[in-house]
């Protein structure tokens, strides 16, 4: 069977279809994946202009609409989102990566000063391990005078704890600890609304693997919403505005 090539106006060759986008910001080199698109649309848009004609007695008569602009936006939703977009849903920057240093053998000990009951305190120490806390001499018990939560590093003093905080007298604490070496990422929110760069997405079909069409363009992509749709978590819906004239290369199919 001979190949062809699928005509815009076939609207066989637009049901179904999925995509995969990805972004190269500008001045950087290599794309981002912004992963498998759960949805999208390609939407054209375009502003006209009335013509009109003056005719006797300040009559007038349409002529014609001419289009004076014309617009391509993209819009779609993904559920997975590296560092590099993560940045985007929170409008902001990618700052430098925050290294926790591991600490083994003997435990590391920090100073908090006038721990009140029903507060939280930051330790500065996520997934800590072998925690202790004292306030003196005097040992605190975890789930009664107070808890440490591994992921946030935070240490909240429980209400009514005989060893914290009693009698709302502010006490200090030596918080005792072992922990692992940790990478985190870090952003600065709210420095930015949108990101310049250039796309490729590839559309491909749902019942194949096969691509149908690949779009190239300049453009700038924005986060429209990063809500909860339907329970799913880690989901965001983005558009994009092309800047330059979309080259779509279509791939011949049986």
């Amino acid at each position: 069977m001979s190949q062809k090539y699928p005509q815009l106006g076939d609207d066989k060759n637009f049901l179904l279809l999925t995509g995969e986008l990805l972004f190269q910001p500008k001045g950087q080199a290599g794309y981002i994946n912004l992963g498998p698109l759960v949805m999208h649309q390609i939407t054209p848009t375009s502003e006209k202009k009335t013509v009109v004609r003056s005719l006797r007695f300040n009559q007038k008569r349409t002529v014609r609409e001419d289009i004076v602009s014309m617009d391509l936006v993209y819009v779609g939703e993904s559920n997975e989102f590296p560092p590099e977009t993560f940045a985007m849903r929170v409008f902001g920057t990618q700052l430098a990566d925050v290294t926790q240093t591991a600490v083994t053998g003997t435990a590391a000990t920090k100073t908090i000063t006038g721990c009140l009951q029903r507060r939280s305190y930051d330790t500065g120490i996520r997934n800590a391990t072998e925690v202790s806390v004292e306030a003196g001499q005097t040992a605190a018990v975890a789930g009664t005078d107070y808890n440490y939560d591994a992921i946030s590093g935070m240490l909240y003093v429980i209400d009514g704890g005989t060893v914290i905080g009693a009698g709302g007298t502010p006490t200090d604490i030596t918080f005792s600890y072992k922990c692992p070496a940790i990478t985190a990422a870090q952003f600065k929110a709210m420095t930015q609304t949108q990101a310049e760069g250039h796309f490729r997405f590839i559309q491909t079909d749902a019942q194949s693997s096969d691509a149908r069409a690949i779009h190239d363009f300049d453009g700038t992509i924005s986060i429209e919403s990063a809500d909860d749709f339907n329970g799913e978590t880690q989901k965001a819906k983005f558009r994009i505005h092309p800047s330059s004239q979309p080259i779509i290369t279509m791939p011949p199919v049986a």
